[in-house]
């Protein structure tokens, strides 16, 4: 075969595109063991970086849901949401597992809630009529097949 007059081989096309994958697979390799190496040297502190990515979750949730407060007043409410969790995690009374109960229950809720809003339903009934191979015409008022 010829490509704007160079004459390619077989071979030569294999040997580029073996090459080309195992290079792929070297660096993602190197990249994951990497990561892997990062993630337990860092294994010890987990706690604290779930913590503050936790509180910088909900600080950066309540500024992109723009609510009104100062500069200094994200940091006090960083501080007052890293400090709620820190003791709701250290106490042995059974409120944070009564919390985490009414929690789960208010999430679910809310994920139907937000799967019956009018963005997401007409595409679910799309989406089951699409699977069951129903088309417009078989369900028709008046039409049998």
């Amino acid at each position: 075969m010829t490509i704007s007059g160079v004459r390619v081989t077989r071979w030569q096309t294999f040997s580029h595109a073996l090459f080309l994958v195992l290079g792929f697979s070297l660096i993602f390799t190197i990249m994951g063991a990497s990561v892997g190496l990062v993630g337990y040297a860092l294994y010890d502190i987990l706690p604290l970086i779930v913590r503050v990515g936790g509180t910088l979750l909900v600080v950066f949730g309540l500024r992109i849901a723009r609510v009104k407060i100062v500069t200094w007043g994200w940091v006090l409410a960083a501080l007052v949401i890293g400090a709620l969790t820190y003791y709701l995690s250290k106490s042995q009374l059974p409120l944070p597992r009564l919390l985490d109960s009414v929690l789960v229950v208010v999430l679910t809720l809310t994920g139907l809630a937000s799967f019956l809003s009018p963005c997401v339903l007409p595409l679910v009934l799309a989406y089951i009529g699409y699977l069951s191979g129903a088309g417009v015409s078989s369900v028709a008022p008046g039409v049998v097949e």
